[in-house]
């Protein structure tokens, strides 16, 4: 089959901030490599360490740009594309069974591509826009969309310059015919900077802890509230999405950066380090290797702290 072609910008692992290259797309997706058999060896390994150093071997792609750095405004050009990922762990329901949540996304007509994640425990889905210049609001779009058919999706993945890892699927959804995209979700004019649930109205004199209660609650055609009940690890992923769009240092002391270490490390594992470079970079003295030794470091200690510990230091800061 003749598919369309898109670049996007290749980097060489998750702590890459520079390109090495320009990839097409699909020969990405669908041509097997040196890096296969180690997508392979993750899902069958069960120790967690060995998938750690694994996955951080693994190189990773900017789905929906080209970029020479992975910073928004060094963005080169839009690929029209959007990847959105699907957790195994925000989805209960399906996280035993992944053949059943693809076939439930087989369904949806304007789903261009969709393949198991490295780990083999969830999935990503790539979808075509139709107005590039409005990237998030048609994420926003399609977090409800996916909400309304009993799916989570990662609401980091609004994120322009987001990577993507590599990873191989045998039996991929691939439709080069699926619909272009079009539904977006407008964003209060007040608040076009700020992370705002589809469900949600957002507004400038709403604290931080007011918009995580009021993204619990959902309000129906005919005016009925019903609670949206979400995982921490949803909650905490959406802090770091708010902190991330508002470019708020939040861990200026070092017992918050602690606290918000331990946090993170506690729901995620080695999974969250991503999560923590993103919620530290605006630290004036952030650096790469230091976070990354102190995320390993707390994460083989395995402190315990409480979320709440962590919204806590976010609404000293107001973050909004």
């Amino acid at each position: 089959m003749k598919r369309n072609k898109f670049h996007v910008s290749k980097f060489d692992n998750c702590k890459s901030i520079y390109s090495s290259g320009i990839v097409d797309l699909w020969e990405w997706i669908f041509i097997r490599n040196k890096y296969t058999q180690i997508v392979e060896r993750i899902r069958m390994t069960t120790d967690e360490k060995e998938r750690k150093n694994l996955k951080e071997g693994l190189p990773a792609i900017t789905v929906s740009c080209i970029c020479r750095k992975r910073d928004t405004s060094r963005v080169h050009e839009h690929t029209g594309l959007i990847c959105i990922d699907i957790d195994g762990k925000d989805n209960p329901n399906y996280i035993n069974d992944i053949n059943k949540l693809k076939s439930k996304i087989f369904d949806l007509d304007y789903i261009m591509y969709c393949g198991l994640s490295a780990s083999g425990n969830g999935l990503f889905c790539i979808i075509q826009i139709a107005d590039t210049s409005r990237h998030k609001e048609h994420f926003y779009a399609l977090e409800k969309d996916f909400y309304d058919i009993g799916i989570v999706i990662d609401s980091s993945c609004k994120d322009l310059v987001r990577l993507r890892y590599y990873s191989f699927d045998e039996n991929p959804i691939f439709n080069e015919s699926a619909k272009v995209y079009i539904k977006c979700v407008e964003l209060p004019r007040e608040s076009n900077s700020l992370k705002h649930e589809p469900s949600v109205i957002v507004t400038k004199k709403m604290s931080l802890r007011d918009q995580l209660l009021n993204q619990r609650f959902k309000t129906s055609g005919f005016g009925c509230v019903t609670p949206i009940f979400k995982s921490k690890t949803q909650q905490v992923k959406e802090l770091i999405t708010l902190i991330s769009d508002k470019k708020i240092d939040i861990t200026t002391k070092w017992k918050d950066w602690f606290t918000i270490c331990c946090v993170i490390q506690n729901l995620f594992g080695e999974d969250g380090r991503e999560l923590f470079h993103k919620v530290s970079c605006f630290y004036d003295g952030y650096t790469i290797s230091e976070c990354d030794l102190f995320y390993s470091s707390i994460l083989k200690k395995g402190y315990r702290k409480r979320t709440d510990d962590m919204l806590k230091i976010a609404s000293f800061y107001n973050v909004m």
